[in-house]
């Protein structure tokens, strides 16, 4: 092992750090999101808050931490003031993963979002397309694959905009 890559402070980070210390390998660790107090609300967050000194120490012992995000970074700056982030965005291999050509495509486009149901995630402004491009006549089918504490409300949205048969 020549580098602890942790993605998320508590737990994996916590553990890393002490990794670290004890093996003297260089720590990266990946913040995420739930791992940084004030980031979103859901059902880590009353947790993650009080545990922020632990978690400002976690990030001040590591060699190199990195953002998912620019607000995410601007959010864990909101915890430990003097901390010096990259940001790497999630990536996929263009390569590999291609849309379907227009020509290719069989019937009407599935789309699928796979996350926790929380309001960081937009999910409310991806009904509010769907129901635009439904009004526009376009055929489709969406399938949200999740679970947390906005699930109601999405679903009633989905109601309210005539979405429940696509």
């Amino acid at each position: 092992v020549d580098l602890i890559h942790a993605f998320f402070t508590v737990p994996a980070g916590v553990t890393g750090a002490i990794l670290k210390g004890s093996h003297g390998l260089p720590l990266v660790l990946s913040l995420r999101g739930s791992d940084v107090p004030h980031h979103n609300q859901n059902e880590f967050s009353r947790t993650v808050r009080l545990a922020s000194s632990l978690i400002g120490s976690v990030w001040h012992r590591a060699d190199s931490v990195v953002s998912l995000s620019r607000a995410l970074r601007r959010t864990a700056r909101l915890t430990y003031p003097g901390l010096v982030s990259d940001v790497v965005y999630n990536g996929v291999d263009t390569d590999r993963f291609t849309p379907a050509s227009a020509q290719r495509l069989e019937g009407a486009p599935r789309l699928l979002s796979v996350c926790r149901l929380v309001k960081c995630k937009g999910i409310n402004h991806l009904l509010l397309a769907c129901a635009a491009v439904k009004s526009g006549g376009q055929d489709f089918q969406l399938e949200i694959v999740g679970d947390g504490p906005e699930r109601g409300a999405l679903v009633a949205q989905s109601r309210e905009l005539g979405l429940s048969d696509k």
